[in-house]
């Protein structure tokens, strides 16, 4: 069995990253089919109240797209751009003909894989 790809690497890093942060939120998270991956969407975040700030829904959930890339984060303000390779899958992020909201998760990966 050949070792993974550098590339690969990086998306299996990007998951358990996502994972590892959605445990410590209390929240579920798993890994989309195929199917939704072809939309754009790697995994699906779920949380449950009651949520700070009060509300009625005791239930929330978001769709995830994953990157994850070991090119130089460029910041802007508090956070950090990161650009596409095209227009469609931005948006597809940010379409309104979706009942259930889309984010994007980047995870900036240092370019020497051992560091």
């Amino acid at each position: 069995m050949k070792p993974l790809t550098l590339v690969n690497v990086e998306s299996v890093l990007s998951y358990a990253y996502l994972h590892a942060i959605a445990s410590h939120s209390q929240c579920g998270c798993k890994v989309t089919s195929r199917h939704e991956d072809n939309t754009g969407v790697d995994a699906q975040l779920v949380g449950w109240g009651p949520f700070a700030g009060g509300g009625y829904r005791t239930e929330v959930d978001i769709k995830v797209q994953l990157k994850a890339t070991i090119a130089t984060p460029t910041p802007v303000g508090d956070h950090f751009s990161y650009s596409f390779r095209g227009i469609a899958q931005y948006n597809d992020l940010r379409s309104d003909a979706v009942a259930t909201p889309r984010i994007l998760v980047v995870l900036f990966l240092p370019k020497e894989h051992m560091d």
